[in-house]
């Protein structure tokens, strides 16, 4: 016969225990709940939040459509009217209007400029020294 006093559990402390496990597990399983539901509404908030400027910038971007294609319009309406003030027949009026009796320049009055390179390697005032140079030279 083997007797161990100390080691043996009674019927009332085996009760307790499980009681409190069964209230801990409880415990535990809520928090892990109000974990999740926390979660859940943060997620769902933060979406809202999202759909919130993404509807704002969508508004945004109608009036900025907007604007461009007013701002459109003005560069095709200005570039109509850039061509009609250029226009010969035009000139031709406001130079009757102003009675600027202007005529055609003389031959010997035309010239003729040309755009040349400047190659990188060289310095412009030498460049430009010989090209006075042959100019005057003529």
């Amino acid at each position: 016969m083997n007797i161990r006093a100390r080691n043996m559990q009674t019927g009332r402390t085996r009760g307790r225990n499980s009681a409190n496990d069964v209230v801990s597990v409880k415990l535990w399983t809520l928090f892990y709940l109000i974990v999740i539901c926390a979660a859940i509404f943060v997620i769902a908030n933060y979406r809202i939040a999202l759909n919130q400027n993404i509807a704002a910038i969508e508004k945004e971007t109608v009036q900025y459509e907007r604007k461009i294609h007013q701002l459109d319009r003005e560069i095709a309406s200005l570039r109509v009217q850039k061509e009609q003030l250029s226009s010969w027949r035009h000139i031709r009026t406001l130079i009757a209007r102003h009675e600027l009796n202007l005529r055609t320049p003389a031959p010997h009055q035309i010239q003729r400029l040309a755009i040349v390179p400047v190659p990188a390697n060289k310095d412009f005032t030498e460049v430009a020294a010989k090209k006075l140079a042959m100019r005057d030279a003529k």
